[in-house]
């Protein structure tokens, strides 16, 4: 029974690792690439974070190069795209939507 509960909450952590190394990858202004080492003392787990970033390069959404680790292509579109959306003007037959 406790191992049914402790399953979606592993998932959780897993989640939440792999959201704050892309969190930090793409924040701005701030560093283009981190190295894993860096990760790992803002996570305060080396072994989680390893996890992370081998579970979002398996997805695509990060590369590594030796120790380095950076937001692949197709993620800073994105962000760069919700960042426009967020900093876009109302346009004007919208703002009554």
């Amino acid at each position: 029974m406790h191992d049914q509960a402790s399953a979606p909450a592993a998932r959780l952590r897993a989640d939440e690792a792999e959201f704050a190394v892309l969190a930090l990858l793409l924040e701005l202004p701030g560093p283009a690439q981190w190295s894993l080492s860096e990760l790992a003392l803002e996570l305060a787990c080396e072994r989680r974070t390893v996890r992370a970033v081998a579970a979002l390069r398996c997805a695509g959404l990060v590369n590594c190069c030796e120790e380095f680790v950076f937001a692949s292509r197709a993620v800073v579109r994105f962000r760069d795209l919700l960042c426009a959306e967020e900093c876009a003007p109302a346009v004007a037959g919208d703002a009554g939507r």
